[in-house]
């Protein structure tokens, strides 16, 4: 049964102070969501933060097709969502094969 069903709030369901802590986790799991939901694409300076990797290192990996990007203004790269994904599902660039 649900809040609304009962008509009571989350002070209701949750004992004590927790109420304020549930709610505020709550906020950060729904603007996470919604950043996440919202950001398609991200710039050279946004990926190497959320990969932890330097600007230049990511830059250099978009340069050599280790990572996709794109360039649509000829200048700057953008890199998908999807990209970033994959990147940190396979644990970060890897070695450089020097063929």
């Amino acid at each position: 049964m649900t809040c609304e069903a009962t008509g009571g709030g989350v002070a209701d369901v949750v004992p004590g102070g927790l109420a304020a802590e549930f709610l505020s986790r709550l906020d950060r799991i729904e603007r996470a969501l919604v950043a996440r939901v919202e950001r398609d694409y991200f710039t050279t300076y946004q990926a190497a933060a959320r990969l932890n990797l330097s600007e230049w290192t990511v830059r250099q990996a978009c340069n050599t097709g280790r990572i996709r990007g794109e360039k649509p203004n000829g200048r700057s790269w953008r890199i998908p969502l999807t990209e970033v994904e994959r990147v940190e599902r396979q644990g970060g660039l890897g070695p450089v094969s020097r063929e």
